[in-house]
């Protein structure tokens, strides 16, 4: 697929959500409930994380993006913002914090590529992060988790967006506006979940390998934490997000079969120049080379497991 390539450019997005969580409890608050370890985050920082239920379930993610000393910013790329600020809200019970959703006032831009040589032209911090001016405007930027391949994100209200998108235009000749369609080929060709679609409340972060970057073992009480810890000590996952490939078009939830044996379920998926490309949730049993397919067993789409 020509999503499997390198892609250089931009892509322009809304941000699924954008909340601003504000006051003097507002990092207490937050650290209490999100999966990562957000103690010493200095402003400009960011850090990624899940917000998980008390099974330890992935309910949704995003990036925390702290702005001032009283001011963080929740940013995710799926996660519903009303349903994320639902759920932070029932949490809420004598913490001074004001969560406001702000997603339909902010857009986003993608860079990958010979786009990325716009931010070459700032200081980042050593995460990679900062907090930008560009024309009197406010840009967070941040490395991106969609691929495999180095991605920045930048994030600015709606009213700058013309100035951000002319400012990486002019300093990277020659790179050219994205689809929708190839950046979500590269994402999930890349293997990376969307959550809380690929990975989501029937689904534990070590299934979609979100442990590893979204997940702190050492820090403190938080929804989900004594799973996370037992699974870290005792445990492991039965199944595994994989990536696929097929010659057929793949419909979301549809079950996979291995010799008469339903082996998992297709998530993600998007087709080009006749091949498609998924994400699948497999049991780790099923090796590459097995014989697979989606539908009735021996009569549905053959699918080939692509080597991890």
């Amino acid at each position: 697929m020509a999503t499997e390539k390198i892609l250089n450019g931009y892509y322009l997005y809304r941000p699924a959500a954008w909340i601003s969580a504000s006051d003097e409890d507002a990092s207490g608050f937050l650290q209490s409930q999100f999966s990562n370890d957000l103690s010493g985050l200095r402003v400009g920082e960011v850090k990624y994380g899940l917000w998980l239920d008390q099974k330890g379930k992935v309910h949704g993610d995003s990036f925390i993006l702290r702005s001032d000393e009283e001011e963080h910013f929740l940013m995710s790329y799926a996660t519903n913002e009303a349903s994320l600020l639902e759920k932070l809200n029932r949490f809420i019970v004598a913490d001074d914090v004001e969560l406001e959703g702000l997603a339909d006032q902010h857009w986003g831009i993608l860079l990958l590529g010979d786009g990325l040589k716009f931010v070459k032209n700032f200081e980042l911090g050593n995460d990679g992060s900062a907090i930008l001016s560009i024309e009197n405007e406010t840009v967070y930027c941040f490395p991106g988790r969609r691929c495999q391949q180095p991605s920045m994100e930048l994030i600015c209200r709606s009213e700058a967006l013309p100035i951000l998108e002319t400012s990486v235009v002019d300093s990277c000749p020659g790179i050219y506006a994205l689809s929708e369609a190839t950046v979500e080929g590269l994402r999930v060709y890349s293997g990376f979940p969307k959550v809380p679609i690929d990975i989501g409340p029937t689904e534990l972060p070590q299934e979609g390998g979100l442990e590893k970057d979204g997940v702190s073992f050492n820090k403190g009480c938080y929804l989900g934490q004594e799973v996370m810890s037992r699974l870290q000590s005792m445990g492991q996952v039965r199944r595994s997000l994989r990536v696929v490939v097929s010659d057929q078009v793949l419909e979301f939830g549809a079950p996979i079969y291995c010799e008469n044996k339903k082996v998992g379920v297709v998530k993600s998926s998007i087709s080009e120049n006749g091949r498609t490309a998924g994400l699948a949730l497999i049991s780790n049993s099923t090796f590459e080379g097995s014989a697979l397919c989606v539908g009735e067993p021996g009569s549905g789409i053959l699918l080939n497991l692509v080597p991890s």
